[in-house]
């Protein structure tokens, strides 16, 4: 679904304005169905090959194609949805307006927008604000409605650049994986309401510091978990699957004392 071969990426910087090199003849492909993280420390040129693979901005060299098309042309803009690092919104309109908007940018037919914005609108868990103008919105919310633009005309393909950031935790929960057990950390219970937690959850809350955590089989024994500690006023500090999550796998990889990429000709990120 994306293929990446021989790119080389630049631009100018300082005053001098100097060519600096970012992606320097990378090359990779992620196959039609599969779910792929782009990893990377600052700088790397992770943002920079995501601009490259919607069709924002031009490779220097190399070829890049999403699907049989061209990244960049019409075809290829027409089958993917993008939702990018600081997405950007009229202030003045609803999420509802918002989105009929870009459902008319993006093809759907007039008669199917509103149906179509309802829907994503209620998959983020955003439709309690459907007429509320976006200007009134937290950041949590704009990304929520970000993600719900590049989901209205239901694309082959989609993009997110940094998806997580800014939402709370019932908002990555949302957007998380929910295969296998969880963990379920939290703070403020009373010990007597400990047990319907752990009823909840099928599993033993354990005391770890400050803190109580669960340990449950399966995301759905989790969110029940997850009810039973808002509904005692506890706060929530940690609501993840068990398991190397990705920025685990990346430290293991390429260690924590790794120089930033300015501070080394051409630098890389890793698909």
């Amino acid at each position: 679904m994306i293929e990446l071969d021989g790119v080389v990426a630049s631009y100018r910087t300082g005053f001098t304005r100097r060519r600096r090199v970012v992606l320097d003849g990378i090359g990779f492909r992620i196959p039609k169905g599969a779910i792929a993280g782009y990893l990377g420390v600052n700088g790397a040129g992770k943002t920079t090959t995501i601009k490259l693979i919607v069709g924002i901005n031009s490779p220097d060299a190399g070829r890049i194609a999403t699907g049989t098309f061209p990244a960049g042309s019409r075809e290829s803009k027409a089958t993917l949805g993008y939702l990018p690092e600081n997405p950007y919104f009229y202030e003045y309109l609803t999420p509802l307006e918002a989105l009929e908007f870009y459902g008319r940018l993006s093809g759907v037919p007039r008669a199917e927008r509103r149906t179509r914005a309802e829907k994503v609108l209620a998959e983020v868990d955003l439709r309690y604000a459907a007429s509320q103008a976006v200007r009134e919105f937290s950041k949590g919310m704009r990304q929520r409605l970000g993600l719900a633009q590049a989901l209205i005309h239901s694309p082959e393909l989609l993009v997110l650049d940094e998806p997580l950031t800014g939402l709370d935790p019932m908002g990555r929960k949302l957007l998380r994986a929910d295969e296998g057990p969880f963990r379920v950390a939290f703070e403020g219970v009373p010990e007597e309401k400990l047990a319907r937690i752990g009823e909840a959850a099928g599993a033993k809350v354990e005391r770890r510091g400050a803190r109580h955590e669960v340990q449950t089989r399966d995301r759905s024994s989790a969110e029940r978990a997850l009810v039973e500690v808002q509904a005692a006023g506890g706060k929530l500090e940690v609501f993840q699957p068990v398991g190397v999550t990705l920025e685990d796998y990346f430290l293991k990889t390429y260690g924590r004392s790794r120089l930033p990429p300015d501070e080394k000709p051409g630098g890389s990120a890793a698909p």
